[in-house]
């Protein structure tokens, strides 16, 4: 009688990962909610450009009489309502620290250091290349405001209490865009559904392949 052949005492590859449904829906639900906090990322980098390109815009018009002052103060005030519009697509989380608090102040000086870099840069090629000259106010503006939102937006990311209420709201309103913005995409019909929605963390999610 022959030997059976050598058999290999470790199990199997599907005995040592099996699949448990709840472990898949719970992935399911991280990777949902995943996708809406970078959703809501890109949302408010999307506002930074968009206000950074609008303060731009509002610098190129040649100075006069009092235009410099009411440029100065257009800024100010697009800047600061790219600050409440960040917090508002984050749901005004609160609890930042004081740590956070000093971040801050350092990102708004540094704002302030890459203005004048920015403005020098600029200033000093417009003393060779003219064309220049008149695009340092602009581009020192359009940097000041990134600057500025990035500052906030990590200010407000640095939070360790959320708004539940506020937050779910924000998120309904990336849901919507996103799903407005996946309609009128060109190849609506063929794309692949999307996971759920943050909103609703209990329903099943698929498991990525």
């Amino acid at each position: 009688m022959k030997d059976d052949p050598a058999r290999d005492p470790r199990p199997s590859r599907s005995a040592e990962v099996p699949e448990h449904p709840r472990a898949m829906r719970d992935l399911g639900s991280i990777q949902s909610l995943l996708e809406a906090v970078l959703g809501l990322n890109e949302g408010v980098h999307r506002l930074m450009f968009d206000v950074a390109l609008l303060v731009a815009l509002i610098n190129a018009i040649p100075t006069g009489p009092w235009i410099f002052e009411a440029q100065v103060a257009s800024s100010l005030v697009a800047n600061g309502l790219m600050i409440l519009g960040i917090g508002s697509r984050w749901g005004f989380p609160r609890g930042h620290g004081p740590l956070a608090g000093v971040m801050l102040v350092f990102g708004l000086v540094g704002a302030l250091a890459i203005l004048l870099a920015v403005f020098v840069a600029t200033y000093s090629i417009g003393l060779y290349v003219p064309l220049f000259l008149s695009w340092a106010r602009s581009a020192a503006a359009f940097a000041f405001t990134l600057a500025v939102g990035r500052a906030a937006n990590d200010f407000f990311l640095s939070a360790r209490r959320v708004n539940p209420r506020r937050l779910r709201s924000a998120m309904r309103r990336w849901e919507r865009a996103r799903r407005e913005r996946d309609e009128s995409a060109p190849d609506a019909g063929s794309a692949t559904p999307a996971p759920a929605s943050a909103s609703t963390p209990t329903s099943p999610g698929s498991a990525p392949s």
